[in-house]
C-alpha cells in the first residue's frame, strides 16, 4: 500500500507538481490501487508561492511550510508521506499535541522541534 502511495507522489514530482497537502484521509483505495484524492491541490511547483493565507492539515505539515521558507520543495511531500506512514501504522498524528485546536501554536512548536507525539508508547512493554 505505501509502495503505491510513493509512486503517485513519484509520478505528480515527475510532472513538476506539489501537493503541498498529502494526508490519510486524501488515501482512497479503488480497484486494488491507492489513490491521491487532491481536491484541486497541486500546484505547479515553478508557481507555488507560500502566502499568508495557507490552508491545510497543520498536523502534515513540513518545517519549511511553518517557517515560511520561501523556496519550498518536493521535500514537503516526502515530509508529509512519512507523517501518512506514521498514521497508518500507529492510528496517531506523529506530532499530536493536547489542546492543538484551542492553541495550533502547540503543535507547530512540536513539529519545528521534532518532538513527536508519545502516548501510544506509554503502555508498551519493551
Amino acid at each position: 500500500m505505501f509502495r503505491m502511495m510513493v509512486a503517485g507522489v513519484k509520478h505528480m514530482h515527475d510532472c513538476d507538481f506539489i501537493a503541498r497537502d498529502l494526508h490519510p484521509t486524501r488515501i482512497h483505495l479503488e480497484d486494488g490501487q491507492i489513490k491521491w484524492n487532491l481536491i484541486g491541490m497541486p500546484y505547479n511547483f515553478k508557481k507555488l508561492i507560500r502566502g499568508p493565507n495557507y490552508t491545510g492539515h497543520l498536523d502534515m505539515t513540513a518545517p519549511e511550510l511553518l517557517n515560511n521558507t520561501e523556496s519550498i520543495s518536493k521535500a514537503a511531500d516526502i515530509w508529509a508521506l512519512g507523517c501518512c506512514l506514521y498514521y497508518i501504522v500507529t492510528k496517531r498524528d506523529p506530532f499530536y499535541s493536547e489542546n492543538q485546536k484551542l492553541n495550533p501554536d502547540l503543535l507547530k512548536e512540536n513539529i519545528l522541534n521534532g518532538i513527536l507525539e508519545q502516548e501510544q508508547f506509554k503502555n508498551l512493554d519493551w
